[in-house]
């Protein structure tokens, strides 16, 4: 806002520094205060902080400087950021009331697995009876977690941290990277998530006066997916070559082709900045959309599973005691 009003940014952040109250803030307001005061650029200066700004904002702002344009880039970064936000407050305000009727519902199964069933399996000892066969595959089954549990805690637990380490070289960063987008409901948010970023990004800077090669090369940064990273590397060397941007893309199958379509008319009618804008809220309507299905079908299955593991504890006990119940009247 300081910015956008005419301030310098320099002065600007000179300025929040002197008005921010939050410790936090106006500590990282003055170490970039300090370093501006000494000739680096807002990008450079970011880089040192790599706590608080991420390396794709630093690249954004990057290409918003080399063209004298900051202000917009600020805003986009500022609008992805809210939106990022919004989006996990769904996703977490969607999760939370079946994550606790799932909790609550495993804490009445223990209750019932190492408190009341073995009183109950005493009282049918007493009077002759016994544990009907779901009673028995239960007491087994919790048997066999609390033995194995912890290998398998820990087996998964080496297992996460080998795929860690695997992913920090290229090949293992491409594999996990690929693997990631073949994950049910969650691959096709991740790949959804990231057309959506990269096409507000590149239409930001077309609107900014980048050049198309310039852009592309700053965008290609900002990729976390490497696998998507890669095949766009591709795709932008031909475009270096002197191919289209939609064909470059499109021989790449980088992204649906109802967009492809949408991208080659922008570009061949000189308005490629709107059509950029277009296809970013086509993929955000869809992020949107694809999150919520997957937060519906996530909550329905946590929520069945946790009230058919309760039934199926009810029911084994219940069942235990009425063949007790009808040997004894007899």
């Amino acid at each position: 806002e300081l910015h956008g009003s005419g301030m310098p940014v320099a002065d600007s952040v000179k300025l929040l520094n002197q008005r921010l109250s939050d410790p936090q803030q106006k500590e990282v307001a003055g170490v970039l205060w300090k370093e501006l005061a000494e000739g680096r650029s807002l990008a450079r200066t970011m880089r040192l902080m790599p706590d608080y700004f991420g390396e794709s904002t630093s690249y954004v702002i990057e290409a918003g400087e080399a063209t004298g344009n900051v202000v917009p880039i600020l805003r986009r970064i500022i609008t992805h950021i809210e939106e990022k936000r919004e989006i996990r407050a769904k996703v977490l305000g969607s999760m939370a009331y079946p994550a606790f009727i799932a909790f609550v519902a495993f804490a009445v199964v223990l209750f019932f697995l190492f408190y009341l069933l073995p009183q109950i399996q005493d009282m049918l000892d007493s009077l002759g009876g016994e544990l009907n066969f779901m009673a028995k595959v239960l007491i087994y089954g919790s048997d066999l977690t609390m033995t194995l549990g912890p290998f398998v805690l820990l087996g998964l637990l080496v297992g996460a941290l080998s795929i860690k380490q695997w992913s920090k070289t290229e090949s293992g960063g491409i594999a996990v990277s690929k693997a990631l987008l073949r994950i049910p409901l969650i691959g096709r948010i991740l790949y959804y998530s990231e057309l959506f970023q990269l096409n507000s990004l590149i239409g930001t800077l077309v609107s900014s006066g980048i050049g198309l090669t310039e852009n592309l090369r700053l965008t290609e940064r900002t990729i976390n997916n490497l696998s998507f990273r890669y095949k766009f590397r591709s795709a932008r060397a031909l475009v270096n070559e002197g191919k289209s941007l939609p064909e470059a893309l499109r021989k790449f199958d980088f992204m649906p082709a109802m967009q492809l379509d949408v991208l080659d008319v922008g570009e061949r009618t000189g308005n490629l900045a709107h059509s950029l804008e277009e296809i970013a809220n086509s993929f955000r309507n869809e992020l949107s959309r694809r999150i919520k299905r997957m937060t519906t079908l996530v909550s329905g299955g946590a929520l069945g599973f946790a009230f058919a593991l309760v039934a199926l504890v009810a029911v084994s006990i219940v069942t235990s005691i009425f063949q007790v119940s009808n040997s004894i009247s007899f």
